[in-house]
């Protein structure tokens, strides 16, 4: 048996979702629509208006596939690589450059 997931990444699992995946399934002519042009077949076939700026795109899983994954983009992340928190917590910057901010919890004043 494969693997179950353990969390979902997709749209919100609303009852519409649901329905169009049903719909897909049995009528080729929305299927192909919906692989075209998603926001015109959901909107035309089931009088679904997408949110101005939401984007979907439906894909067909080859025959040969058990699960198809999609990975975020690395670069939407809200977190720091391992690089940039060395930098922020090991003070590997340049602060003698007036033009930029010290450290927080540094002093601003230098010794004669």
């Amino acid at each position: 048996m494969p693997p179950q997931p353990t969390g979902h990444a997709g749209p919100p699992r609303e009852p519409g979702w649901d329905r169009v995946a049903e719909r897909a399934a049995e009528d080729p002519d929305f299927r192909r629509a919906l692989l075209d042009d998603p926001a015109r077949a959901l909107k035309e076939t089931l009088g679904i208006t997408l949110p101005a700026g939401y984007r979907v795109r439906f894909i067909e899983r080859p025959r040969d596939l058990d699960a198809l994954v999609v990975l975020p983009d690395p670069r939407d992340r809200d977190e720091l690589t391992d690089d940039e928190l060395e930098k922020a917590a090991g003070g590997d910057g340049d602060w003698s450059d007036p033009t930029q901010p010290p450290p927080t919890g540094t002093s601003t004043t230098t010794s004669p």
